[in-house]
């Protein structure tokens, strides 16, 4: 399950057509393919970066609605994982990634009006 992981992030990492990026992050979002990364908690992050990367940067909207289904999915694993009390620094962690890709993103001057 790790080589399908890594295999997966290095899709997202590398696809230029939109149409393959929306194929793959909704497949890797449903809560049945999260159980299985869940134990890969380093290609987790990994994925979770690019994912919030590509929610603050994507030219499809598309494609930005999938990335964030997909940090939304994450941070609902967060809660059931490891119970609501302990997934709150997470969850802040999540939530700010998120917000400081999208930051990153508008300080070089895009929008996701361009």
């Amino acid at each position: 399950a790790a080589i399908f992981w890594e295999e997966t992030y290095f899709l997202l990492h590398n696809l230029v057509a939109q149409e393959m990026l929306e194929f793959v992050l909704r497949h890797i979002s449903t809560p049945e393919a999260l159980c299985w990364l869940w134990p890969f908690r380093v290609t987790r992050s990994k994925l979770v970066r690019l994912s919030a990367q590509r929610w603050a940067t994507a030219p499809t909207h598309s494609v930005r609605l999938l990335s964030f289904l997909f940090l939304r999915n994450v941070g609902g694993m967060l809660m059931q994982a490891v119970g609501t009390n302990e997934a709150t620094p997470q969850l802040e962690a999540l939530v700010k990634l998120a917000v400081r890709a999208f930051i990153t993103a508008a300080s070089r001057g895009y929008g996701w009006k361009s």
